[in-house]
């Protein structure tokens, strides 16, 4: 396939801390722009990737709405006609006269309206420049798990839509919802960087690979895989995306890769900053040895990404077998190499921990060393022994 994108350019705009305390201070959103840029640059072919940030190395990009609004300008005078222009916000979001904004790191709570970054004046920029394809994605409206706080307006993204025509737009959350943030990374960034990765080429069949990930492809993965995610915990967040007037726009090739099934490919571990992004088949794991001292190689194939009903089964095995948190935390602590505490600190009961462990298997492509760690372990619990012949162990 040939591309008909000349240059492909990068914007990133990520805002933990404020100096305002009305603004709930953010754990991931720095995080999430310099992983997604250094996977844009490095792995994705594009030419420029210019990211604001907290505390950078060089000072006039520290995010401001004034800075924010220059580099933008620069950026969008700059990009031709047969270019892609790809913006990313990881930030608060709130509503100020019916408009949807960003806050930026100078904005005031108790007044916020002349400081704060209008999405209306990002996406005039945006038009204002030559590209021939534009995406804005919005990870706005951030709320920490554990911070209680909910500045996501009721109207914020309804308006983005409203006013995003001829805009290939995907956003972290709808109206009166939270964007949450999980362990390294914001829920939407952290799908987000998966599809980029490749996860979402052909997504969701994947029975061939086309050698590309567009627009659509991503909307599907983060979507779908964010829905589960909302299943697993409990938590409600719905991403919504529209795209008007571009077509499905390739964001990113992978050549090497074009027609090639899933079920021939070799293991790939591709660490994308604390992520591990996995696309499996898995390498076959020795769990047995043979009479003659050879081992026996098992079929134990874990999916990278679980149904409900597999997601379910997985819980109450692990609570089958761990009975209490010092089994499982020894457990997690050999096969994760990670303190539980690390990974369920807001799981109020014991059931919540074991799910909390689950979720974070899943997302950060360690489900296979869990299964493994697990069945290591207490190798003659029926519910592990059950799912583990599922997933082609003898």
């Amino acid at each position: 396939m040939t591309d008909p994108i000349k240059n492909r350019w990068a914007f990133l705009v990520g805002i933990n801390e404020y100096d305002d305390p009305g603004y709930g201070e953010l754990e991931f959103c720095v995080d999430d722009v310099k992983t997604l840029g250094q996977l844009l640059s490095t792995d994705l072919g594009f030419e420029k990737v210019v990211s604001i940030y907290d505390n950078p190395p060089v000072p006039r990009y520290k995010p401001t709405r004034s800075a924010v609004k220059t580099e933008l300008q620069l950026i969008c005078d700059l990009v031709g006609p047969d270019d892609l222009l790809l913006v990313h916000f990881a930030c608060h979001g709130i509503q100020v006269d019916n408009q949807p904004c960003l806050v930026t790191s100078e904005v005031r709570s108790y007044n916020p309206k002349d400081d704060v970054l209008p999405v209306a004046e990002v996406e005039t920029l945006m038009r204002g420049s030559g590209a021939r394809c534009k995406v804005l994605l919005l990870d706005a409206c951030h709320t920490g798990v554990d911070m209680g706080r909910d500045l996501a307006d009721p109207e914020f993204i309804r308006h983005v839509y409203e006013q995003a025509e001829g805009f290939a737009l995907i956003a972290a959350s709808t109206a009166q919802q939270k964007a949450y943030e999980i362990a390294g990374h914001g829920v939407f960034t952290h799908y987000l960087l998966n599809a980029l990765s490749g996860k979402a080429d052909g997504y969701p069949e994947q029975i061939y690979r086309k050698g590309f990930v567009s627009v659509q492809d991503v909307q599907a993965y983060v979507l779908n895989n964010i829905k589960r995610w909302n299943q697993g915990t409990g938590q409600v967040q719905t991403p919504t995306a529209r795209t008007e007037g571009f077509g499905d726009i390739v964001l990113a090739y992978y050549p090497e890769q074009i027609q090639t099934p899933l079920a021939e490919m070799s293991s790939v571990d591709k660490t994308v900053g604390t992520l591990t992004a996995r696309e499996r088949v898995q390498p076959q794991l020795s769990l047995s040895s043979t009479p003659g001292g050879r081992k026996q190689q098992s079929k134990l194939v874990v999916p990278a990404e679980l149904s409900v009903e597999e997601w379910g089964a997985l819980v109450k095995a692990l609570q089958s077998a761990f009975l209490d948190k010092e089994s499982l935390g020894s457990m997690v602590r050999r096969a994760l190499k990670i303190r539980l505490e690390e990974i369920s600190q807001s799981a109020s009961t014991y059931p919540k921990t074991v799910e909390s462990v689950v979720d974070w298997a899943q997302a950060y492509g360690k489900l296979q060393e869990l299964i493994e760690g697990a069945l290591k372990r207490n190798p003659s619990n029926p519910r592990l022994k059950t799912l583990a012949k599922s997933w082609g162990l003898p």
